[in-house]
C-alpha cells in the first residue's frame, strides 16, 4: 500500500514514484494510480487552511498563522498551474 500526500507533489514527485513502482521486481506487481481531489469553494479552503494546515509540521513553529495560510495560498496557486 502506498500513501501519497497530494499537498506536497508535482509532476516530478509523481514521476519518481512511478519510475520507482516500475523498477521494483514485484510479484504481484505495484499498480500505481494517483486520486486527484478538487476544492475551488473559497469558504472550504480558507476553513481547512486554517483548522489543519497552518497546525501541520510543515508550519507549526515555523511561521505565523498569517504567513502560513499565504504559503499555502501560493501552494495551490503553483498546482493550478500545473
Amino acid at each position: 500500500m502506498q500513501v501519497f500526500d497530494a499537498t506536497n507533489t508535482t509532476r516530478e514527485r509523481r514521476r519518481w514514484l512511478a519510475e520507482f513502482c516500475d523498477r521494483e521486481d514485484r510479484d504481484p506487481p505495484f499498480r500505481l494510480f494517483f486520486v486527484e481531489s478538487v476544492c475551488d469553494d473559497p469558504d472550504i479552503i480558507n476553513a481547512n487552511i486554517t483548522e489543519v494546515k497552518v497546525n501541520s509540521p510543515d508550519y507549526k513553529g515555523y511561521m505565523t498563522e498569517e504567513k502560513a495560510k499565504e504559503d499555502f495560498m501560493k501552494r495551490i496557486e503553483n498546482y493550478q498551474l500545473q
